[in-house]
């Protein structure tokens, strides 16, 4: 029979690779100006000049931050004419982040 410990250890090899990819994902998560970048996501889509307007950072930046959230999937681009618009991927990132801000919310108050 298997003890405790055993099952939890075949519990974490068996969810490995989904434990590496939420590492890639908190590690992204952890520069303010992609966080930025996915809370203005989350109230509507925006091209590259419309963020970099707003959070007064160069377009080149908000490029390349735009491409590390896509390719976590956190955020999709659609072309529009000459511009790409992007939104955020998947309605379990703006719940995932709504989630975080009522915890920290309830955490100050």
């Amino acid at each position: 029979m298997e003890s405790k410990h055993q099952e939890l250890k075949r519990y974490l090899e068996e969810r490995i690779d989904i434990l590496k990819k939420a590492e890639e994902i908190f590690s992204a998560l952890g520069n303010m100006n992609r966080m930025k970048i996915l809370y203005l996501l989350m109230n509507e889509p925006m091209c590259v000049s419309g963020i970099s307007s707003v959070l007064e950072l160069s377009q080149p930046l908000v490029s390349q931050q735009l491409r590390i959230l896509r390719h976590l999937n956190l955020v999709k681009g659609v072309r529009d004419g000459r511009k790409i618009v992007y939104s955020i991927a998947d309605r379990h990132i703006v719940e995932a982040m709504k989630n975080i801000q009522e915890y920290l919310e309830e955490k100050s108050s």
